[in-house]
Order: C-alpha cells, then structure tokens, then sequence
C-alpha cells in the first residue's frame, strides 16, 4: 500500500519527522505564525494521522503467514520493523516472545524472556562466580534454525546509574559459555 508512489511505511516515518520538528520548532517560528488553538488543532491533525498511518500500514502477507505457521495459537501479536527486519512481540503459553522474521517471510530467530530462576544452574553459578559485581538484567533464551542458546545482558552501576551492558553472554545449552561480548 502506498501514497502517491511513497510506500505507507515510509510515509509514516516522514509524518513522525515532521511531528517531531513541528514540536522543535513550536519554540521559535511556528509559536509566532499560528495562535494556541490552531497550533493545537494541526497537533491534534498530525497526531490522528500518523496514529491512522499506523494502523494503515501491514506486515507483510508473507511475513503473517510464516508467523501464523510456526504460532498458530497466537492471535495478538504486536509488530515493529527494526533492522530491516520485522519483530512480533506476543505471549505464547504464559511467556514473553519476540519472533523475528526478514521481509520474504524468512524467520530468523525467536527470544523467549527468562527470569533469574529459569536460567540453567550452571549458567546462575558461572555469574555468580564471574560477574559478582553485575547483576543480570534481562535474560533470553534465543532459538534461531541452527541453535538454541541463552543471552544474559548485565547490568552495572556507572556513576549512580543502572546500566545494562549492550553485548550479552551467551551460553549454549550445554552451560558452555562461549561467545564474549563485543565479538561477532
């Protein structure tokens, strides 16, 4: 689905730019041009606009299919694209999912968050004993068409602030931890 040739998504994204540089410069120009209530009408415009582009836009025919394929149960599934790839966030059976699928339908992995307590033993004692000054974060177990593994990202205090670390540990199902962070 398109806008005069401009693919919905695309169209979204430029209404949302354009919101938030309406926002930015409400402060200088757009403030002396509009009064309060026109500026706050245009606001109420763009705003149900790009809710109604949002609503407008679909995952892709391929995408829903392999979706419904793999989940079948699963009838709410929230969507976003990130990095050229589409991610559907939904329960399945009482737990957390985001499955992540290319453009074609191609599914390229599934990420179960865990709690604490549902990480393996000799995963919780291999932090316990290399990262006492961490505390885990958000834990997930990944499964993708090759593997199943567990990615633990960390958090640390840095100047008064909870940071959680960008690159996880992974583990594999064996309790071997085997990729360090910040390598491919």
């Amino acid at each position: 689905m398109s806008i005069k040739g401009i693919p919905l998504f695309d169209v979204k994204i430029i209404i949302i730019i354009v919101f938030n540089d309406l926002n930015h410069f409400h402060q200088d120009f757009f403030h002396t041009i509009f009064d309060f209530e026109t500026k706050r009408s245009l606001m109420k415009i763009l705003t149900i606009l790009g809710i109604a582009l949002t609503l407008l836009v679909q995952v892709p025919r391929k995408v829903e299919n392999s979706f419904n394929r793999k989940f079948p149960s699963v009838k709410n599934a929230l969507w976003s694209f990130e990095d050229d790839n589409y991610h559907l966030s939904f329960e399945h059976f009482g737990q957390q999912k985001t499955a992540i699928f290319r453009y074609n339908g191609e599914w390229v992995k599934t990420l179960v968050t865990i709690e604490l307590s549902e990480l393996m033993f000799c995963i919780r004692d291999h932090l316990r004993l290399k990262h006492k000054d961490k505390r885990v974060g958000n834990a997930y177990y990944v499964v993708t068409p090759e593997l199943c593994e567990y990615h633990v990202y960390m958090e640390r205090e840095e100047n008064g602030e909870t940071c959680i670390e960008e690159d996880p540990l992974i583990f594999d199902e064996n309790c071997e931890f085997y990729r360090k962070p910040n390598l491919p």
